[in-house]
């Protein structure tokens, strides 16, 4: 699958190469205040290398292609939470320096969706949150559940909701979702949004943005409608493929809708969430990359260093670059956690898919953590 980058263009076209079917973008104006001037890509690893202080570095990716995002501020109230209720339990929270982690579970079934949320304790609000399945699918012994995961992001102020698929004819696996926390009196937080919507075959990158008198520390994503496996199936199989910091105030977000088939004819709205708090110190960078091609698995964790608490952390699938003919290349990938490990490192899987045309069909998955001074 390609992506071509038009010249105008404020979205990227998607070509399948087995289908040959394309989807070109819709024509663009010049950047404005709320449409960053684009830039070009880059690896993750420039802007998030390990060790790194505060994050100062630009996206890996380019700036939102697409209609002028809409920005909005989710209103600082503790949201109505139905479908953790059917969770098969939820781990007590464990303080850890300035923060606990509170996670919940619940059954995934092959061929079907599932949703649920994890909330901070009473005084407390989310830094950061993320999902895992608890058996991802293993090309080597062909074992394990494929999932595909589209809501990973924050809830409100105080929880955090992930959904995912399991694909017909995979195993059966549960899904969680993990939200790390601070207390209250440290300060408050506040969700900042921006949205695009697309059409299958196309692709686009967005930043939501933190107020200049507030500290971003993590984000998240939410795919609307969601893919339904069925049989039938319905919804835009709309992949994230990165989700991380870019610089001191933007979350960054990027989507692909891939077209597969002739019957990929949904669109589907992404949207990047970005948690934005007050009473938060300074935040460091550290990644690990891994290697991840075609049909194979892999697995990395970054690790704070000593003294050090996640807030939140992010994922990216590599390379995205552009090819002398101005095609988009992209490691595409079946991303099944993204996930805090204790209170000091983030753990990220994923399994490599043929769709997005890499050099050599190989790439690398990164996780990234976000972290502050217990």
């Amino acid at each position: 699958m390609r992506i071509r980058v038009k010249a105008r263009s404020r979205l990227w076209a998607v070509k399948d190469p087995r289908s040959g079917v394309e989807c070109n973008g819709d024509e663009g104006n010049p950047p404005t205040e709320s449409q960053p001037e684009a830039r070009g890509w880059s690896s993750p690893g420039a802007d998030h290398g390990a060790g790194a202080g505060e994050d100062t570095g630009q996206s890996a990716a380019a700036h939102h292609r697409g209609r002028a995002p809409h920005r909005r501020w989710l209103p600082p109230h503790r949201p109505l939470i139905a479908v953790g209720l059917l969770a098969l339990g939820i781990a007590a929270p464990a303080w850890a320096g300035h923060g606990s982690t509170t996670t919940s579970a619940t059954p995934l079934p092959h061929g079907t969706s599932a949703s649920l949320t994890a909330t901070c304790p009473h005084g407390s609000h989310a830094t950061g949150g993320g999902f895992a399945t608890a058996s991802g699918y293993d090309p080597q012994t062909g074992e394990g559940a494929q999932t595909f995961n589209q809501v990973s992001g924050p809830a409100g102020r105080h929880a955090w909701r992930a959904t995912s698929a399991s694909l017909p004819g995979s195993s059966d696996t549960t899904l969680s979702a993990t939200v790390r926390c601070a207390r209250d009196r440290l300060g408050d937080v506040v969700v900042s949004t921006e949205h695009g919507e697309l059409q299958p075959g196309q692709a686009t990158t967005l930043r939501a943005r933190c107020g200049p008198t507030r500290r971003l520390v993590g984000g998240g994503y939410v795919v609307t409608p969601v893919y339904t496996p069925g049989p039938p199936s319905s919804g835009p199989r709309l992949m994230v493929l990165e989700s991380h910091r870019s610089g001191k105030r933007d979350w960054l977000v990027t989507g692909v809708n891939l077209k597969l088939s002739s019957t990929d004819v949904y669109a589907g709205t992404l949207e990047v969430r970005a948690l934005c708090a007050t009473g938060s110190g300074p935040v460091k960078a550290v990644s690990t990359a891994v290697p991840l091609s075609y049909d194979t698995r892999a697995s990395a964790q970054a690790q704070c260093p000593p003294g050090f608490h996640t807030l939140s952390g992010g994922f990216a699938l590599g390379p995205i670059s552009a090819d002398d003919s101005g095609h988009l290349l992209f490691l595409a990938g079946f991303v099944d956690a993204s996930t805090p490990v204790g209170s000091s490192a983030w753990r990220v899987s994923a399994l490599g898919r043929p769709w997005g045309n890499p050099a050599n069909g190989s790439g690398t998955l990164t996780s990234l953590a976000y972290c502050e001074r217990s």
